[in-house]
């Protein structure tokens, strides 16, 4: 179908679904909701004026008020709008320009008019249609609910939920129209814009719900300025430690993280509160058996769910929270290193990067730190604290591969180091400065063996054959120096004894 086709095939949806929608809320208002209201039965009209449902489905309502503010926007008799004008001279054949500058028009117009009364509606959608479902346990209001449901062939709340989401459709009609036809992007913009107005307002509200439902279990936090954003089990490893991998309850909060133990009622035994500002974060390579490192002032943990997608889940999480993408190399000092040699000589300050390598079969975090005079992977224990793992100087580097996310550092004694993250840039770059230091010393060297020797006494011809000869008659040949060791005067054994000890007799 050629493209004009399909631009007006999705003004023709747009139009159809937004009749469509507005005749379902007249239904909902007129055939069910306002009778309700209007009921001669006491009991029931009584049961509907409640605060939670008459200012949401009531005759002036929110509902009420987004069915008329619809309508306008379809523009039936004896108001018309552009969308009417669209819909004819679609059905004509006349289309134009301005035709199209007066839909976009009206539907920039609309987005913002919908706005505060779709947000409203989004925020008390939750109780209001909880509350309706109380009302519902009344006899009387169940017998007019259910013969409405059984003339519909539809359940009530799948009715009070279209105004959610009638915004979604909009957007999705209006980026297919725009990949046709110029001139829509102000729409599409506006309706986007009051999508997300209304998400936050659902995302507001679910916060606010879920902090009250997890205050009780919190007594010693004030969760009321906090913003909940995940929650759930899982195992915790912690580094060089000899306890074993223990199950906790994470909470994942916009500024902290709060792990504590699982219990079957009451409050939570609080573990830690980690402030997300304070941690650094790092996620394993491995794509079968992910794990997420959470690394603080006193130790270093291990994090894994049950399963990779999960794990995925916690840490996208984990770093919107956080407000990081990845753990960047730093300019420093290795301070902290733990079982160093006494001779290692960190010397100035290098690059220190987060990397993984694998040692006892499992993959380990731990840093590589880069200077001039040095290269050292240790591993991390807890911020500023290390295990020392290995070392070895720039200058007996045999050379660095690099693939993907993982790189190999060849040594002198044959051994290879395999590290996946950042620095391989940094290890070739001391492996260079290290062999241009190491010319740079060998010059000297090599200008003296290659200065004019023209100055050095020769032998004669000759001489050469009679210092042969010389070696080789024993007569020529000066006698060794005469030496001996200095002669002792003889010990007698044993020893006289002196005069003066000897007895007088």
């Amino acid at each position: 179908m050629p493209a004009e086709g399909l631009w007006q095939r999705i003004v023709q949806e747009l139009i159809a679904t937004e009749a469509t929608y507005v005749a379902l809320l007249s239904t909902l208002l007129d055939g069910l909701l306002l009778p309700l209201e209007r009921s001669f039965v006491p009991e029931i009209r009584r049961a509907f004026q409640t605060p939670e449902v008459l200012p949401s489905f009531g005759l002036h309502g929110i509902l009420a008020q987004l069915r008329d503010q619809h309508a306008l926007f379809l523009g039936k008799p004896p108001a018309p709008s552009a969308l009417t004008a669209a819909a004819d001279e679609l059905r004509a054949e006349t289309w134009s320009d301005a035709t199209l500058s007066g839909l976009n028009a009206t539907l920039t117009l609309f987005a913002k008019v919908f706005r505060p009364l779709h947000a409203a509606y989004a925020v008390r959608h939750e109780d209001a249609t909880a509350a309706f479902g109380m009302l519902r346990r009344n006899p009387a209001v169940a017998a007019v609910v259910a013969a409405f449901e059984a003339q519909r062939h539809e359940p009530v709340a799948s009715l009070l939920i279209l105004p959610i989401q009638r915004l979604p459709r909009y957007v999705l009609l209006l980026r297919e129209l725009e990949k046709h036809v110029m001139g829509v992007g102000g729409a599409r913009l506006a309706m986007e814009t009051t999508a997300s107005h209304v998400n936050v307002a659902l995302q507001t509200v679910a916060n606010t719900h879920k902090l009250l439902a997890l205050q009780p279990l919190f007594p010693a936090l004030d969760l009321a300025a906090k913003t909940w954003l995940r929650d759930g089990r899982l195992t915790k490893t912690t580094v060089q430690s000899r306890s074993a991998p223990r199950e906790c309850l994470f909470h994942l909060f916009s500024d902290v993280l709060v792990y504590s133990d699982v219990a079957a009622y009451g409050p939570l035994r609080v573990r830690s509160v980690l402030p997300l500002a304070d941690v650094v974060l790092a996620k394993s390579p491995d794509d079968k058996q992910p794990a997420i490192a959470l690394v603080t002032a006193r130790k270093c943990m291990l994090l894994t769910a049950e399963t990779p997608a999960l794990t995925a889940a916690w840490w996208q999480h984990l770093m919107m929270a956080a407000g990081v993408t990845d753990p960047r190399p730093e300019t420093t000092t290795l301070r902290g290193l733990l079982e160093a040699p006494k001779d290692l000589d960190l010397g100035t300050a290098g690059c220190r990067h987060v990397v993984w390598f694998q040692k006892d079969r499992a993959l380990k975090l731990g840093v590589l730190f880069v200077n001039t005079d040095v290269v050292v992977v240790a591993q991390c224990l807890a911020l500023d604290k290390y295990k020392y793992v290995a070392h070895v100087l720039p200058a007996q580097i045999q050379g660095v591969d690099c693939e993907g996310g993982v790189f190999r550092v060849g040594v002198e004694d044959a051994t290879q180091w395999i590290l996946y993250g950042s620095g391989a840039d940094d290890v070739v770059a001391a492996h260079k400065q290290a062999r241009r230091r190491a010319l740079v010393t060998k010059s000297p060297a090599s200008e003296d063996n290659n200065a004019d020797h023209s100055a050095v006494p020769m032998l004669p011809p000759g001489g050469l054959d009679e210092l042969k000869q010389r070696l080789a008659d024993p007569a020529s040949r000066r006698p060794p120096p005469l030496f001996a060791p200095p002669v002792c005067p003889l010990q007698q054994y044993p020893p006289p004894i002196p005069a003066h000890r000897k007895k007088v007799v």
